[in-house]
C-alpha cells in the first residue's frame, strides 16, 4: 500500500532565532515571536531559513525548539529545520526534536 503523503497548507513564516549576549537563547523573545505567529494564524519554521541552523551549537538548537515546543502547547504547528555536514548527526538531531 503507498504512504500517504502529508499536505502541509496555509503561512510558514521562518522565525529568527534569537540569543541573549552570553550566546544561551532569549526566552522572552521566543515567546513574544511565536505569540505574535499564533495571534497571527502563522506557523513557525524555526532554524531554516535565517541561517541559524548551521551557527548555532547542538544544546542552543535544543534548548531553542524545546522552548518554542513548550511554550506553543499545540497552539500552531512548529517545523524545524535539520541541517549540518553529517547524515548520521542530522538524523540524531531530528529524533531529539521528534521526542519533544
Amino acid at each position: 500500500m503507498p504512504q500517504q503523503i502529508k499536505k502541509h497548507y496555509g503561512v510558514i513564516v521562518p522565525a529568527i532565532s534569537p540569543i541573549n549576549e552570553d550566546f544561551s537563547i532569549d526566552s522572552g523573545a521566543i515567546e513574544r515571536l511565536l505569540e505574535s505567529f499564533i495571534q497571527n494564524s502563522v506557523d513557525a519554521f524555526l532554524l531554516g531559513t535565517t541561517g541559524e541552523s548551521v551557527s548555532l551549537s547542538i544544546k542552543q538548537k535544543y534548548d531553542l525548539v524545546k522552548k518554542a515546543v513548550s511554550f506553543n502547547n499545540n497552539r500552531c504547528k512548529i517545523y524545524t529545520g535539520i541541517s549540518g555536514n553529517s547524515l548520521l548527526e542530522s538524523i540524531e538531531e531530528a529524533k531529539r526534536y521528534h521526542d519533544l
